[in-house]
């Protein structure tokens, strides 16, 4: 796995997740997006081998960009790891973003899982992590 896109509205979480991907995967470039547009626009450019999206986007919603990354040739195969809070009342969109994304994690996000998480994914896509 060459690069992560992080596409998180909280900077603090936004830090950790760069902070743990870093600490478990030096060579990782983790790709930071504040917002969905950004997010589209970064994921169509850098082609990343994974995104982790934030499930309370302001502005263009966690759905709408998954929708949107699913729709685009460049990005549809790139495997989705929403970043969910937990008790998340189910919703139109909260079904449409399970179906669109690989896995969930829980926030507050617990390393070892989201490591997990992401090894497991990348094993199934043949990748080294």
């Amino acid at each position: 796995m060459k690069s992560v896109l992080v596409i998180e509205n909280d900077e603090m979480t936004r830090t950790a997740i760069r902070n743990l991907l870093r600490l478990q995967w030096p060579h990782l470039a983790v790709l930071i997006a504040e917002d969905g547009p950004r997010g589209l626009h970064m994921a169509h450019e850098m082609q990343p081998d994974l995104i982790l999206l934030e499930c309370e986007l302001p502005g263009l919603d966690s759905y709408q960009t998954a929708k949107m990354l699913r729709h685009l040739p460049e990005t549809r195969t790139i495997p989705l790891i929403a970043l969910t809070q937990p008790y998340q009342a189910p919703n139109a969109k909260v079904i449409g973003l399970q179906e669109a994304c690989h896995a969930w994690v829980s926030k507050p996000i617990v390393d070892n899982e989201l490591i997990e998480t992401i090894s497991t994914i990348q094993l199934k896509r043949d990748i080294t992590v």
